[in-house]
């Protein structure tokens, strides 16, 4: 597994759909992984990437301030694999006495990580077989 950040929110010039950019936090070549996401999981990841409030919780703060009652926390989100150009995702929790890995869509898995601080993960396969090179033009 690979640790990545979100870099940036875009839009597929081709298709309008949302794009979340991640990037490879260490190594030579960085490497930067695209998935198309839906516009509300863009919205939710941008705003809290904008530090912009809103008045009422949105479904990704509610899920971490739920995570947070329960005293449980995020460990890590997991990309795992793409199958027919659909990315998986795993989401690590910790409580008091277990680990539990809740399968998740990446954007949803993305937005509730960044709201937790807890890091992000790609398989290297994933990296490798669909992410591409910093120097490489890939805008979306």
């Amino acid at each position: 597994m690979v640790e990545v950040k979100v870099d940036y929110i875009s839009t597929d010039k081709n298709t309008g759909t949302q794009v979340v950019i991640l990037e490879q936090i260490c190594g030579d070549p960085i490497h930067r992984l695209m998935i198309w996401i839906g516009e509300s999981e863009a919205a939710a990841i941008s705003t809290f990437l904008d530090k912009k409030s809103t008045p009422r919780p949105m479904t990704h703060d509610l899920l971490k301030n739920i995570v947070d009652t329960l005293s449980t926390t995020v460990n890590a989100v997991h990309i795992t694999k793409v199958e027919e150009s659909t990315f998986y995702a795993k989401m690590s929790l910790k409580t008091d006495t277990q680990e539990i890995s809740i399968d998740s869509r990446p954007s949803d898995a993305i937005a509730v990580a960044i709201r937790c601080n807890a890091p992000i993960y790609v398989d290297d396969d994933v990296l490798e077989n669909h992410g591409f090179l910093e120097k490489e033009n890939q805008d979306g």
